[in-house]
């Protein structure tokens, strides 16, 4: 019944929902800003080709190749850039937005190529997965 304390603590749990209780992700299965847990232990840790936040070169960095890019983690963006020198202007390949959180935000990158000497930008507080892409087969 509305206005009962019964009413008034299930309302207060629906707005405040206890962290300890919540998803290691969050109660709507993503992560927020914050990435560390109530026991200051990390929500995530990296596995097996998946790249955080950070400038890539590529040749030096990651091998040269034909890539695919899945979200795995937080809300970002992907550039390519045709140089690793200390200015981009002008030099953006490639930019997409990563994440889960908008309309905008895309969940897979895929069949980007690099070539040695681009820098890639992992920007955000994002990680994504990194996996060579699958051949084309086409049979027009």
């Amino acid at each position: 019944m509305s206005g009962t304390a019964m009413a008034d603590r299930l309302l207060q749990m629906a707005l405040d929902p206890d962290k300890r209780s919540a998803p290691a992700g969050g109660l709507d299965g993503r992560s927020g800003q914050n990435a560390v847990s109530a026991e200051g232990k990390p929500l995530i840790k990296l596995g097996k080709n998946q790249l955080p936040q950070g400038r890539y070169i590529i040749g030096r960095d990651l091998p040269e190749g034909t890539f695919d890019f899945t979200w795995v983690w937080g809300d970002g963006y992907i550039s390519l850039y045709k140089t690793d020198e200390s200015t981009t202007l002008g030099d953006n390949l490639y930019h997409e937005n990563v994440g889960v959180a908008h309309e905008y935000q895309y969940r897979q990158c895929l069949h980007l190529q690099c070539t040695a000497g681009n820098m890639l930008i992992i920007g955000g507080n994002l990680v994504v997965e990194i996996s060579r892409s699958s051949k084309l087969e086409i049979d027009l």
